[in-house]
């Protein structure tokens, strides 16, 4: 915790490990973003600074963040390229996003629908990928997403992540925990009740789906919300979208597509 609360302890750490401290970028619950140089090539990176309670060991949460970014390697994912660890402190060195992340950008720009429809291919490209092998993301909104380029965006923080079925018997896993950003999560976790983390998934794509294309975050009551009643922002296939909003957002968990079918729907 020194770390946290000492500053020059923060950057001494860095400094010991080859990186130059410049500026935090981000804070949250599971942990803070900082912008740094390595020292040797000049090249600019993140560094997320994840502190435990007790140890790194005995934090469920950091550990399934450690795991996915040593195990989950996909185009659309934000590579880590370093792991720095002490007793109660994991730093996960990795990408740095130069545009940030999908809220800042299209709150704060005027996107084109080109750059709508491309974001979230790429970030169901990564869900799936996640998916495919086993594990869900459940943390999936427009601050998790983290922009390239006008051409590239990489599905971030990992905190959340589990597995989604159990390695031994092969059955599948229903989450306990239900966390997350409130106006993203579906139905059944912000009840409280059991959930399978997958389903979960798709009803935040869905919601990020709503966001890109109204420029906003989905109200308390979505999806009771008319989506008829929005302002679009973007102007291709809005009916499209609803009807797609609509089907990712259903409130029956058998009625949500999977990853796989969701991309076929977004290609025809």
């Amino acid at each position: 915790m020194d770390m946290l609360t000492k500053p020059k302890l923060w950057n001494c750490f860095l400094r010991q490990h080859g990186y130059l401290l410049h500026q935090q970028i981000g804070a949250g619950s599971f942990g803070d973003v900082f912008s740094v140089t390595k020292a040797t090539a000049g090249t600019r990176w993140a560094v997320k600074r994840l502190v435990a309670r007790r140890t790194i060991a005995e934090d469920e949460y950091i550990m399934a963040e450690v795991k996915a970014f040593l195990e989950l390697a996909h185009a659309h994912i934000v590579e880590a390229e370093e792991l720095l660890t002490t007793r109660t402190c994991a730093c996960i060195v990795m990408e740095l996003a130069p545009l940030g992340n999908l809220e800042m950008v299209v709150t704060s720009t005027d996107v084109d629908d080109a750059f709508v429809n491309l974001a979230f291919h790429q970030v169901t490209l990564a869900v799936d990928y996640c998916h495919a092998r086993g594990v869900a993301h459940r943390d999936i909104n427009p601050s998790n997403v983290l922009v390239f380029s006008s051409k590239r965006v990489k599905l971030a923080d990992f905190g959340l992540c589990t597995p989604c079925y159990d390695l031994t018997t092969g059955q599948p896993l229903l989450c306990s925990d239900y966390l997350g950003q409130d106006c993203y999560l579906a139905p059944e976790v912000k009840k409280c009740q059991p959930f399978a983390a997958r389903p979960a998934d798709l009803w935040s794509l869905g919601c990020l789906l709503y966001f890109l294309y109204v420029r906003a975050h989905p109200p308390s009551d979505f999806p009771d919300l008319d989506l008829l009643t929005c302002e679009p922002c973007a102007s291709s296939s809005p009916v499209r979208h609803k009807k797609l909003i609509s089907t990712l957002c259903s409130v029956n968990v058998l009625d949500r597509p999977t990853t796989s079918q969701l991309i076929e729907l977004w290609l025809n």
